[in-house]
């Protein structure tokens, strides 16, 4: 329980309590096949914004540490516009 309190949002940089309801974030790439009209397929790696519940210690990492929903719309919003890249930490 210690290590939980002491984890910051790295959003808006509020501090994790006992009750708070946070998420995890990552942005991850994934390869994807294309194949385009009659070409050798190839590959391209698509940027992915996976979002998780606070309790799942098996999620991606680096991940960040987002403390609700207005700071989760935030990142999602910075993710859309392209400003966040596969393996940054979402801020």
């Amino acid at each position: 329980m210690a290590e939980a309190l002491s984890q910051t949002c790295n959003v808006c940089g509020a501090r994790k309590q006992a009750t708070n309801h946070w998420f995890r974030a990552a942005i991850v790439g994934v390869i994807t096949p294309i194949e385009p009209d009659g070409e050798i397929p190839a590959s391209i790696l698509l940027p992915r914004l996976v979002v998780g519940d606070w309790a799942d210690l098996k999620f991606p990492k680096p991940h960040a540490h987002i403390c609700g929903a207005a700071c989760l719309a935030k990142v999602a919003s910075k993710f859309a516009g392209g400003e966040l890249k596969p393996g940054e930490i979402p801020h």
